[in-house]
């Protein structure tokens, strides 16, 4: 960079030069690099890049110039010269870098080893070639100034000194860091006498700090008041199809300049900017206004603003936020803070002040120092602007007490304004104790009142007092009394709630009745009911209404009432299904295909589009049976789509690059196949050779500049292998995809991003490795195209071999590659339009400020420091960045969530879950919870080793409690949790992470208000219409992505607090407050609903924040209301805003174990038929088979539906005797494992699914298994019974194959005994079943056909017989010919015959029928495709192979 340029940007960046427009830039992408410094000063200085879209949709590069990665210090001496301290500071942190780096290059050479995996050898080797005079020039550090803030990490009164170390090079930040963390280098930090050095922001990555810095956001506006530009204004290439007239416009009028700069990027736009010309950072310059939630972050307050005039143009009032910081104030509390103790603990904590008030002579506060007072805050530093902020006030206020003792300024200031407040809060508290009784006495004198004989009318109510059921549910009991005698006689678990009784009428007891025995046989209890207690007998009147009542609801119902189906929605109850029944979708299908962010003036938007480009390709295939291989196989065409982006003067956003000449036969074949439907909706050219395709095909992606580039596996197809084969021809691919042509940051094989997104690194564009995101979406055992199709778009789509694929091309078949890779493509881009992920992904971004990509690959604590730090930035609070040591050697956290261990059976009544809404965050805020407002926990506080005041507070070992700081507070500003720790009130402090997550809670509800309001409207204007309006699609899912963040967010922000191992900045005290807290008011809710008598409920199970409370004896509809009731009545009893809500109700349910249950689910009174809810169970895990998930299901179906165990005993014995006789679906009894090659401990202790793809994977090198990604295996029948289970496994297209040839068996006993009957088991036994008895049965039954058919086929697979011997079918005793069934004997009886034919035809119609499934799946009318398609999803595959 020239020195003419430098001083040319630094010139307009100073001058005020007034436009009348801003420049809108969307956020997409960011990398920084470094430059040449003009002048002697620095060696090198960092920039920042933007990639992002301007508001015209078009794509920009923006270079940011003056901003610096730095980090704090804090000061400790206060009497000595702050400047010469700061450049006495400046020199010696350079020295220490450089002596680091020296002393790496002796040991370098001494070694004399090369390590290109090392990243630090690289940069000792980018150091090492640099020859500067380190006297005048700073390579490092940029500069050393003094700011004052409040540190965040702990409850801090007073501005500090802190020291602000700017560096040159970002990678050099955590080196320095490391470095002062070490003894030996503290002597550096001028007059620096304690011993322990405290570092603070800079845990926090540079792009982070500065848009925290600025008020930026991911993937939302940078708003820019001047800039230069750098010549040509537009791409020359870019130029052909793209152009802006605004931006040309906008700079034509001379309000803005261009630099003499080179271009860089290869983005239709590039401009620079200086860090000062930023708008967005004006906001920030405001203090946060307490009384408005919604203004503590800019992202949120933006979200309002814009909504609130969404909602006025389409006719929709104002939405005003429901201030539930002053609802605190009317609300009762179940929580009181023992006055005795904690009222001990504070007066021995002054006594302890006062001993040291007095040794250390200190008799008032004292001021603060005017030198630090003009120093500038972090914010003012950044922003080069001077800041008003509430501090200010509160210093001024200060200033003008200095003759006011410090006790008399808290009673004055504290007391006279906060105790009113206090006071009327108290007195709305309640007693818990006292409450009780209220009601308990209230109940004594209502029935005091009553009569107290038992008559029809109050029978119910009087045998309920006593302790009798109002309604008495059927428990689970025998149909069959043959089945009930053998229960009897095993040995069997006793069921904890009921004992199982026998319905049949032989088990009743005879009636003896004149020497004749009388058997009532009319009783059948085959389906479920009430016991109720006799009503009062009917009148003549009732009975004449009932009977014309029923008289029409017979005439309306003609529905006859069936006998329940014992064998379930999935099975037949004879034999193997041709068509299996459709398996359930586990995802809802889009009904409306949306696409984000359309052109359609009626679509409203928040925001540019991000676009995305999706490519797939086809090659060929040299090697039989392997994988394509990029440096033998060719790429015979490629397809692409580019969704949500800016096509310019292209008539389409689809296309296809071809292999062919434009001069040969194959070209004219190419497009009669190609059809007039496709040539309209793709551009289509061709190329003669293949690297030219390639190199063209990279250029025009270029020159569309997407902001993501997309493929359904982007490793081993798609972009990894388009780029491996770009390597075979010489061609750097990765440097024309980039989006510059210099300073690239491009890397293949990063092993962070194989794990968790894509290992390719392309510099200013995202890789989406779409399976892997998709995977992370759902909840599927297999991630393949066909699967996830399936899915999340309900159809079936076929899957062909890549032999298959290029023996089509090599028979100029075009019309099958051309569909199949359309068909592929097109699915891509519906499913991730299905889940809005790119969306949601964006939304998150814009909300947590957190740029796109880190939304995918970073973790939660990184998103929620992130919003923490931008309201500590504006309150001018620094944040501690503890090392790793002293993360791991804070006090461990001591307090665990409330999970009761529940009372595992089968509950008949009704049970009502009870659910906190966001309890830890409402907690947080309730109480005041922060890291700015805790003191200490009162065990380290009362130690009496302290040295110089200073404790233990989480991973801080020198946290200073100022002398008298309890004295002033007080101690009616002072909260104790349960769990002995200190904090201050609201009244004294508000936190920070209560303004955080008040703002969120509230933000979230209005977001949902505006959607529920929006979609009212919309069918609002369907009905007037009569059509479907879509209007609001587009900004319905944009807010769906927005709540969802929140959601998010407040989810993990007490994890943000609590990660002990590797947390950014956890605190042991404030976490375990919160769970303390937290089991607290759980303690409180369980105690009051047991111990009231007005509902006669029993609290069951807590599982963190919810409750399961049992109604014994009510109805539905009474639990519904009693339910309801109680919530509303706890909530009233909370502090806001902790809310206690009705989430759903289970009638039956099975509580197994700690978040282990299964119930008949019933959200509101309407529901009819209620929906099976399984939690933790195998009806939902995804570690067993499709049989285990359809076994469960409906068992546990026609138990809750029946109640009748003989049913359930009749299905299950069914399934068992169709697995011994083999009547199943390969596919039912398939495993899916997720494999993780690399980060087992052995190779010879592999689990069968990592065993078996290490198999795979060295038959074809190509075929890896990615990371988390799921292997199949049956478990095949061998004849050492001691065999491991990885021998046994099988990949289920191996065993198809081979189960002929080499007699393959499924090892039934190993399914049916290791797999199938410890899951039934572990529901059944607390009913007091035992399954295991069943299946011996069975067992006993079929035994010897099972294992006669194995001996023979054992038999048979050690010889290899010239002729294969077969016998008749029928008689079994006549040899017949390989290609007959029966012999001619056989053949002559009738019967014989007509059975033969039958079957003959079943088979015919059975092939038949799987042909029309095929054809109607792969949508062609070739028959040749059918049978080819190689699909492991779908059902048909596995019948067709079994038949053949």
């Amino acid at each position: 960079m020239s020195s003419s340029s430098f001083d040319e940007i630094k010139s307009f960046s100073n001058d005020s030069i007034p436009t009348p427009t801003h420049l809108k830039i969307q956020i997409n992408a960011y990398d920084n690099y470094l430059i040449d410094f003009p002048g002697d000063k620095y060696d090198k200085v960092p920039i920042i890049r933007i990639y992002g879209r301007t508001n015209t949709n078009s794509s920009i590069l923006v270079h940011v110039h003056n901003v610096f990665p730095y980090f704090l210090i804090k000061r400790v001496v206060t009497n000595k010269n702050i400047k010469d301290d700061c450049k006495i500071l400046h020199q010696k942190l350079e020295d220490l870098l450089w002596d680091f780096y020296s002393t790496k290059k002796k040991k370098k050479k001494k070694n004399n080893k090369q390590n290109s995996l090392d990243e630090s050898d690289d940069e000792i080797d980018e150091e090492l070639n640099s020859k500067l005079d380190r006297s005048k020039t700073f390579k490092y550090v940029a500069k050393v100034e003094a700011i004052k803030g409040k540190e965040f990490y702990g409850y801090h009164e007073d501005f500090e000194c802190f020291y602000k170390i700017s560096l040159l090079k970002p990678n050099s930040l955590k080196r320095l860091v490391d470095l002062l963390y070490k003894k030996e280098n503290i002597h550096i930090i001028p007059n620096f006498d304690n011993g322990h050095i405290k570092i603070l922001e800079a845990h926090i990555p540079f792009f982070l700090q500065f848009c925290i810095d600025f008020n930026l956001y991911g993937c939302s506006w940078l708003d820019l008041k001047k800039f230069s530009y750098r010549l040509p204004v537009l791409n020359p290439k870019s130029a052909q199809i793209f152009e802006d007239e605004l931006f040309v416009s906008l700079i034509s009028e001379n309000f803005f300049s261009h630099n003499n700069l080179e271009r860089m990027g290869n983005c239709l736009l590039e401009i620079d900017i200086n860090s000062n010309d930023i708008l967005n950072s004006d906001a920030l310059l405001d203090p946060i206004n307490d009384a408005d939630p919604k203004d503590a972050i800019s992202s949120t307050n933006a979200v309002w603003d814009a909504l609130n005039k969404i909602r006025n143009s389409v006719g929709l009032e104002t939405y005003k936020s429901s201030q539930s910081q002053n609802q605190s104030i009317s609300r009762n509390s179940f929580y009181h803070e023992k006055h005795e103790l904690i009222e001990k603990t504070y007066n021995a904590l002054i006594e302890k002040e006062k001993i040291k008030i007095k040794e250390n002579k200190v008799t008032k506060k004292q001021p603060l120092s005017i030198e630090i007072e003009r120093l500038p805050t972090l914010l003012e530093s950044n922003l080069k602007k001077t800041t008003t902020t509430n501090n200010d006030n509160r210093t001024k206020f200060n200033s003008k007490c200095n003759n006011i003792s410090p006790r008399k300024l808290t009673t004055s200031f504290t007391i006279n304004k906060r105790q009113k407040l206090q006071e009327q809060q108290n007195k709305n508290i309640p007693n818990l104790t006292q409450r009780q009784v209220s009601i308990t006495e209230k109940i004594m004198i209502e029935n005091e009142k009553k009569n107290l004989k038992i008559t029809f009318n109050n029978i119910e109510e009087s045998l309920e007092d006593l302790g009798f059921k109002k309604n008495e549910y059927f428990t689970p009991f025998f149909q069959d009394f043959e089945e009930f005698n053998k229960f009897k006689t095993r040995k069997h678990l006793n069921s904890k709630s009921h004992s199982i009784k026998c319905m049949d009428p032989n088990s009743k007891p005879r009636i003896h009745f004149k020497n004749k025995t009388v058997i009532n046989k009319t009783l059948n209890y085959t389906k479920p009911g009430i016991l109720e207690f006799i009503r009062k007998p009917p009148t003549y009147n009732d009975i004449i209404e009932e009977s014309i009542n029923s008289k029409i609801n017979n005439n309306n119902n003609n529905e006859k009432n069936t006998f329940l189906n014992p064998y379930g929605s999935f099975f037949q109850s004879q034999t193997q299904n041709i068509i299996p029944k459709t398996w359930k979708h586990k995802h809802k299908l889009m009904q409306n295909k949306i696409f984000m962010h359309s052109n359609n003036d009626n679509n409203i938007s928040l925001h540019s589009p991000i676009s995305n480009m999706f490519m797939e390709l086809i090659t060929s295939t040299q090697l039989t049976g392997r994988l394509p291989d990029p440096e033998i196989d060719e790429i015979l065409f490629i397809t692409w789509s580019l969704e949500s982006g800016n096509i310019g003067a292209l008539q389409h956003n689809k296309g296809m690059f071809v292999k062919m000449s434009e001069n040969s036969k194959e070209y004219n074949l190419f497009l009669n196949q190609l059809g007039k439907k496709i040539a309209k909706n793709f551009e289509v050219v061709f190329y003669d050779s293949e690297k030219e395709l390639i190199s063209k095909f990279s250029e025009f992606v270029s020159i569309l500049d997407p902001d993501i580039l997309s493929g359904f596996e982007v490793h081993n197809e798609s972009w990894g292998f388009l780029l491996n084969r770009g390597d075979f021809f010489n061609i750097d691919l990765a440097s024309i995809l980039s989006r510059v042509n210099n300073q690239q940051i491009n890397k293949m094989g990063d092993f962070w991003g194989y794990t968790h997104t894509s290992s390719i690194l392309i510099t200013g564009r995202h890789i989406l490795n779409l399976w892997r995101a998709l995977k992370n979406e759902t909840k599927l055992e297999s991630f393949t195209l066909e699967n996830f199709a399936y899915h999340l778009l309900h159809k079936r789509i076929p899957k062909f071999s890549n032999d298959f694929l290029f023996k089509n091309w090599k028979q100029k078949n075009y019309k099958t590659l051309i569909n199949y890779i359309i068909i592929k493509i097109e699915v891509c881009v519906e499913m991730i339009d299905s889940l809005s992920f790119i969306q949601k992904t964006a939304e998150q971004a814009r909300i947590t400020g957190v740029d796109f990509y880190s939304v995918i690959y970073r973790g939660s604590q990184f998103k929620v420091e992130s919003l923490l730090a931008r309201i500590c930035r504006r309150e001018n609070y620094v944040m501690l960045s503890p090392s790793q040591k002293m993360v791991r050697t804070q006090k461990p956290m001591e307090c665990i969530a409330l999970i009761m261990e529940p009372d595992s059976q089968m509950y008949t009544d009704p049970l009502v879950v009870l659910d906190f809404q966001s309890l830890y965050p409402s907690i947080m805020i309730a109480f005041n919870l922060c890291y700015s407002t805790v003191i200490g926990d009162t065990n380290l506080l009362q130690k009496e080793n302290n040295i110089n005041n200073n404790v233990m507070l989480g991973a801080d070992k020198n946290y200073q409690l100022k002398n008298g700081l309890l004295h002033d507070i007080g101690l009616e500003n002072i909260t104790l949790t349960t769990n002995g720790a200190l904090f201050v009130k609201k009244f004294q402090r508000k936190s920070i992470l209560a303004k955080m997550l008040t703002n969120l809670l509230e933000t979230r509800v209005m977001i949902k208000n505006t959607m529920s309001d929006l979609k009212k409207k919309n069918s609002q204007m369907s009905e007037n219409n009569n059509s479907n309006n879509n209007k609001f699609d587009t900004l319905l899912r944009d807010l769906e992505g927005m709540q969802m963040a929140l959601k998010f967010v407040l989810a993990v922000t007490y994890g943000y607090t609590a990660a002990s191992h590797n947390g950014r900045m956890p605190l042991q005290e404030l976490a375990d407050s919160v769970v303390e807290m937290g089991r607290t008011v759980l303690t409180q809710s369980i105690h009051f609903i047991n111990n009231s008598t007005k509902w006669g409920a029993k609290v069951v199970y807590t599982d963190t924040d919810s409750l399961f409370v049992l109604f014994p004896g009510k109805t539905r509809q009474e639990a519904f209301k009693y339910g309801r009731e109680m919530a509303k009545l706890i909530t009233e009893n909370n502090l806001a805003p902790i809310k206690l809500q009705f989430e759903k109700l289970y009638h039956p349910c099975i509580l197994v174990t700690k978040k282990r249950y299964v119930g008949n689910m019933y959200e509101t009174e309407r529901v009819s038929k209620p929906i099976l809810q399984a939690k933790g169970l195998e009806i939902i895990r995804r570690d067993g088979t499709p049989l285990l998930q359809k076994l469960m299901e409906t068992s546990i179906n026609l138990l809750f539906d029946s109640c009748n165990i003989t049913i359930v005993q009749n299905f299950i014995t069914r399934e068992f005797e169709k697995l011994y006789k083999g009547k199943y679906l390969i596919q039912d009894l398939c495993f899916s494992r997720k494999v993780k090659l690399g980060h087992y401990k052995r190779d010879n202790s592999l689990p069968p699914a990592a065993y078996l793809a290490k198999e795979i994977m060295d038959n074809d090198s190509r075929a890896e298994t990615q990371y988390k990604q799921t292997v199949r295996y049956v478990v095949v029948r061998k004849e050492n019974k001691k065999a491991l289970l990885r021998e046994k496994a099988m990949t289920p297209v191996d065993f198809m194959r081979d189960k002929k040839n080499f007699h393959l068996q499924l090892d039934m006993e190993y399914y049916i005994i290791k797999h199938l009957i410890p899951s039934l088991n572990r529901i059944y036994n607390l009913i007091g079943i035992d399954c295991e008895p069943w299946f011996y049965d069975v067992k006993n039954k079929y035994t010897n056909d099972y294992d006669i058919s194995f001996q023979n086929r054992k038999s048979n697979s050690n010889y290899i017989p010239k002729v294969s011997i077969k016998y008749c079918e029928n008689c079994h005793e006549i040899r017949i010919l390989p290609t007959m069934k029966l012999c001619f004997k056989c053949l002559k009886k009738y019967e014989v015959f007509l059975k033969n034919e039958r079957n003959n035809l079943k088979e015919i119609m059975k092939k038949e029928v799987l042909n029309n499934v095929c054809k109607n799946c792969i949508g062609y009318d070739n028959r040749d495709l059918v049978g080819n398609c190689v699909s492991q999803d779908c059902p048909v595959f596995y019948q067709r192979e079994d038949d053949n």
